[in-house]
């Protein structure tokens, strides 16, 4: 029931504000099942929400910084995967908790980033940290995302490469992860296919909710919430 309400939920921060999906559910359900399953759990119902994203949007793909993020993700996911299967369960907890409150931090901050005239291949460093964290705790979003606002590129552009890039991540993180013997189980796959009605219920409500509610403010009162989740998992 309650792994119900978290995904119902943290789809629905989705839908409102375009991104938090994995950092509200990261930060709720590690309290529910631990960090392992956790993020197992999340990597597995990530797939069909970005992918439902990408491909919505995917004729505004940047093919070129979508292959530079993969590259860096190729050195960074298999790092953050290794870390997943062999850290202690306290020290798990408090590497999500450490990201939940940057992410909340980041998100508060809400800073406008100018444009930069950069390389395209500065998406390795950022692909090789977003596939770090994205590895470890699955909330490896910040660093592509600045990544890709810093470039420049329209909003329908950013979201396609950034969907693009999280569902090839995805694909990868569970190759990696298969082989691990006993760390993906069948309990990840059944559970994961329980949640996915509310997955999209919740990413369609949160759409459809935010033309009552500002981003901004959607933006504060999530962050509200995840205060003490977070705090609880570092302390």
């Amino acid at each position: 029931m309650w792994l119900n309400v978290i995904v119902l939920l943290s789809a629905a921060a989705q839908g409102f504000t375009g991104f938090g999906f994995g950092a509200v559910g990261m930060a709720l359900t590690t309290l529910l099942v631990g960090p392992r399953d956790s993020n197992l759990l999340w990597t597995l119902l990530a797939l069909p929400l970005v992918t439902a994203m990408w491909a919505w949007l995917r004729r505004s793909t940047d093919w070129q910084r979508f292959g530079w993020l993969m590259a860096g993700a190729g050195i960074g996911t298999p790092l953050g995967v290794w870390v997943l299967a062999t850290a202690e369960l306290s020290v798990l907890r408090r590497i999500v908790g450490t990201l939940i409150l940057v992410f909340i931090a980041y998100s508060l901050w809400n800073p406008r980033f100018s444009s930069w005239d950069i390389s395209a291949a500065w998406g390795v460093p950022a692909g090789a940290v977003s596939g770090f964290f994205s590895g470890a705790a699955s909330v490896g979003g910040p660093a592509a995302v600045v990544f890709l606002l810093i470039s420049g590129l329209d909003k329908n552009t950013i979201k396609a490469t950034l969907a693009a890039f999280f569902g090839a991540n995805l694909v990868w993180k569970l190759a990696l992860i298969s082989q691990w013997e006993g760390l993906l189980s069948g309990w990840h796959l059944s559970t994961a296919g329980w949640l996915i009605m509310p997955l999209f219920l919740g990413m369609a409500g949160g759409m459809w909710g935010s033309g009552f509610v500002s981003t901004n403010r959607m933006r504060r009162i999530m962050c509200g919430f995840l205060v003490l989740p977070a705090a609880l998992l570092l302390f």
